[in-house]
């Protein structure tokens, strides 16, 4: 693991963090809105589903997963896993009811297999890409449904941002891979059939600008209409995948 993974950005409040502002939970809720139509889209057959949130954190997508699977009438049991034994045990405090499971989808992987994996904004971390994703590909049950979330870091913006405008991210980050959606499929495509892919959000040449539109409507309104016109440059890429 990179050192760095045992920063102070590790270890703070992610609820905190996410719902801290109206704007920030939009795009988490804006975000669940594309994890509902990936699942709604892959029309599962079954009414009882074993499910994974991958690199779970604290568990705050596992708000959005309860939410779904109610809004579906689903019957399911959902499992939590990160390489974090803190995050986990923050996590059971809140979700008592989950299942957690330790482990590094890098390096392991446990003998289990799941409905429903959600991989949301984990794989940039991971050096060791190609040997995740043959272990995310193992967990998978063979009409399962991933849904994979990664930042568009690749993207010509964020590139700016990151090399002229805002250079200390990349001082700071632990970010290994950085994606577009060409290079993310070309990544995913000896493991997994893409049938649903979305972007959320638009990148800015810097963060704090983001901060200042998304304080307003307008401001959010117009980076919505950016995203329409350049959608190359979002923020954020979510892919419904499903085993080869």
């Amino acid at each position: 693991m990179n050192d760095k993974r045992l920063n102070i950005w590790y270890r703070d409040d992610q609820f905190k963090n996410q719902f801290s502002t109206n704007s920030q939970k939009e795009i988490v809720f804006n975000r669940w809105k594309y994890f509902k139509k990936i699942i709604l889209k892959h029309n599962f057959k079954k009414q009882q589903l074993r499910i994974l949130d991958l690199g779970s954190g604290d568990g705050v997508n596992i708000l959005g997963l309860n939410s779904i699977m109610k809004s579906f009438n689903f019957n399911y049991d959902i499992y939590a896993s990160d390489y974090s034994q803190d995050r986990l045990d923050k996590l059971s405090k809140r979700f008592p009811e989950v299942k957690t499971i330790k482990f590094d989808i890098s390096n392991e992987v446990i003998n289990n297999k799941y409905d429903l994996i959600l991989f949301n904004h984990v794989l940039e971390h991971i050096k060791n890409e190609n040997q995740a994703l043959h272990n995310l590909k193992a967990l998978l049950k063979k009409d399962g449904l991933i849904i994979l979330g990664v930042p568009n870091e690749g993207c010509l913006i964020a590139q700016i941002r990151n090399n002229i405008c805002q250079r200390k991210i990349l001082k700071y980050t632990d970010h290994v891979n950085f994606y577009t959606m060409k290079s993310l499929k070309s990544k995913i495509s000896p493991y997994f059939i893409m049938h649903s892919s979305f972007r959320e959000g638009f990148f800015m040449p810097h963060d704090s600008i983001q901060r200042a539109l998304r304080k307003f409507l307008l401001g959010r309104y117009f980076l919505n209409l950016l995203l329409f016109f350049f959608p190359s440059q979002s923020a954020g890429l979510i892919l419904g995948l499903s085993s080869k």
